[in-house]
């Protein structure tokens, strides 16, 4: 529906069952680099269970949405917790870095590894957000975050077995990062 770029999809844990992929993609604009509000999204859609498989996109569920333009985040995986980890990035272009100041601003989605429960629903919301999270409860802070400061996320990997996260990141004048990523850290 209307012209996208798909950075990524992850199954669900419970796929043969649940029969649902997410898709993270970013809604093009007709001007480059145009902000949109609600331009970057994770969205659910059932897969068929014909032969062979087909995801059907009629049954799309926006799941969360933040700004898109610049650097929208780029991965979403899911950790043996069952949660969904997915990255945003900093909504600018590269110079100058971070532009929005996105980083340190932990009321919105940006900038930031965020985890969520996609099996049950909070009120006003299409997940929930797990108890255990780092930020759960603080006022003016977003309790979807598991960790912030980040810039342009490109890749997110979670270890099936430990949960342990690594992210590799662009910075600025190619001061390019590989992070192993704690609970509730400031990058």
């Amino acid at each position: 529906k209307g012209v996208a770029e798909t950075y990524a999809l992850a199954f669900h844990p419970k796929f043969a069952e649940k029969r649902h992929v997410f898709v993270m993609y970013v809604l093009a604009h007709k001007q480059r680099n145009q902000n949109l509000p609600k331009g970057s999204r994770i969205s659910r859609f059932s897969v068929t269970k014909t032969d062979p498989p087909r995801l059907d996109p009629d049954s799309e569920q926006v799941v969360v949405e933040w700004l898109g333009g610049g650097h929208n985040g780029c991965d979403l995986q899911f950790g043996p917790d069952g949660f969904l980890y997915i990255s945003t990035g900093d909504g600018a272009g590269p110079s100058p870095p971070d532009k929005l100041r996105a980083g340190q601003d932990c009321s919105e989605l940006l900038s930031s590894i965020l985890r969520i429960d996609i099996d049950r629903a909070d009120p006003g919301l299409a997940y929930a957000v797990p108890r255990d999270n780092p930020f759960t409860g603080l006022p003016g802070v977003r309790p979807e975050i598991w960790s912030f400061g980040h810039r342009n996320m490109v890749g997110l990997t979670v270890h099936p077995d430990t949960g342990e996260i690594w992210e590799s990141e662009n910075g600025p004048q190619g001061g390019d990062e590989i992070n192993i990523i704690k609970k509730g850290a400031n990058y």
